[in-house]
């Protein structure tokens, strides 16, 4: 009897020891942020896994206005001993001043979570978060400075603006995709530049505009005056032979994924469009940062004592025995030269990637700054490594056929973002005076 009395009273004594437990509750407020335009949702999150909620309450005010009560929210209880019935909870919330009541200018965002525990009287453990907030509904102005934005399809172009306001985003969207502008062409940090492109199939009516999102969330767009000149790409035929599979296909099997096609020209299919799908996506994480500093100067160089074999943006046909079996657009040019040659980069930069790289085989690639790449594949040899900085003209390592290539050379591609562009561009001098350097040095006027 008494030894049953002992465990009762030390299964009480640990049910108490466990509600006067001190532990205030976990608040998150997701996103964090510190200013709020016509519209801000976000979650408030709260937990306490020991005593379980009680009650979560948030209040805004503002000065000369009437507190504003966001959530008000009490939760059930377990019984006496059993604390909260609820651990956790998110709340999805929807702050929009001017429908409750708040206008611009300075407001104070108050939550208050407390537990169940029989701290402070009873009344619980209490987390307590005040923040300061900015009420702005104002959206930011935009002032383009560059002229005579002159884009070929498939090629490269730089836009100069100045924006009213420090934003969270901002750049050009040309069509779907977003080239951010960065400040650093100019002494005059409130001047943004971005290096933006056209896709080899983004013809004439593709929309460019700058945007503008400042820290409460309120975006500007202006639609840039632009004239897009249109491009006819050549066609280019592809014989694929048994002597090519047999040949290839030990080598590049292992890029697919199991199980594995049996012949050699299903695999070569799997590897021509699934890997190089894939391989291009590999490419657009390689190149979604970038350094925010120019670290190229003057033109770009191209392999020495060189025969162009395929063009950029060539739509091949492939066949096999006179039928035809795929098509694919190739993103770079291919550059012949003796086998083995030492492949110098293209301008200054920093090495972003260094390795096999699917259907491009043993690759380089170098971010030049400003969201402005060069990629050097089918290497035989790399010669550098990845963070190294390097110079115009420095040796990266050696041609090669590693890949999807059928003979030594070098596929050489430039890119701006993740979009590949003609690399003739950057090889011209007069382009990139008239499309880059007039444009810094007329606005820095």
């Amino acid at each position: 009897m008494a030894a049953t009395a002992g465990v009762l009273v030390a299964a009480l004594l640990w049910v108490v020891a466990g509600r006067l437990e001190g532990t205030p509750p976990v608040v998150v407020i997701d996103p964090a942020f510190a200013a709020v335009g016509q519209e801000r949702i976000f979650a408030l999150e709260v937990a306490d896994p020991q005593s379980g909620l009680r009650q979560v309450r948030l209040s805004l005010t503002q000065e000369g206005k009437p507190d504003v009560i966001l959530v008000d929210k009490v939760y059930p209880t377990a019984g006496w001993f059993g604390g909260g019935a609820q651990r956790r909870d998110r709340l999805e919330l929807r702050l929009a001043p001017s429908e409750q009541g708040l206008g611009e200018g300075a407001l104070s965002m108050t939550v208050e979570v407390r537990d169940n525990a029989w701290r402070n009287w009873w009344s619980g453990n209490r987390a307590l978060i005040e923040r300061r907030l900015v009420v702005d509904i104002r959206p930011p102005s935009i002032e383009v400075l560059s002229q005579a934005h002159n884009i070929n399809q498939g090629g490269s172009g730089l836009v100069l603006y100045r924006v009213s306001e420090p934003c969270l985003r901002t750049g050009v969207s040309v069509g779907d995709t977003f080239y951010p502008g960065r400040p650093g062409l100019l002494e005059d940090s409130r001047v943004l530049g971005a290096f933006i492109a056209l896709d080899s199939d983004q013809g004439r009516n593709t929309p460019l505009a700058v945007v503008a999102e400042d820290e409460a969330g309120n975006t500007a767009r202006q639609g840039l005056a632009h004239h897009i000149r249109p491009k006819q790409w050549r066609e280019d035929v592809l014989e694929i032979s048994d002597g090519f599979l047999n040949a290839k296909m030990p080598e590049l099997a292992a890029l697919i994924p199991a199980p594995a096609p049996a012949s050699p020209l299903d695999q070569y299919l799997k590897v021509n469009r699934d890997v190089r799908r894939s391989d291009y996506g590999r490419i657009q994480e390689l190149t979604r940062k970038s350094d925010d500093q120019r670290h190229w100067h003057d033109t770009f160089i191209r392999l020495p004592a060189a025969a162009n074999r395929a063009l950029f943006a060539d739509h091949r046909i492939y066949r096999y025995h006179g039928k035809e079996i795929d098509r694919q657009v190739h993103m770079g040019i291919d550059l012949a030269s003796l086998a083995n040659s030492p492949v110098p980069a293209a301008n200054a930069g920093r090495v972003a990637f260094t390795g096999n790289l699917g259907i491009y085989g043993l690759t380089v690639l170098i971010d030049h700054g400003f969201g402005l790449f060069s990629m050097y594949s089918h290497l035989s040899r790399i010669d550098v490594a990845a963070e190294q900085m390097v110079e115009r003209g420095a040796t990266l390592g050696l041609t090669g056929m590693t890949g999807l290539a059928g003979g030594d050379h070098l596929h050489f591609s430039m890119l701006v973002g993740s979009t590949f562009v003609n690399p003739i561009e950057w090889w011209d001098e007069h382009w990139i005076r008239h499309n880059v350097t007039d444009k810094i040095e007329a606005v820095g006027k």
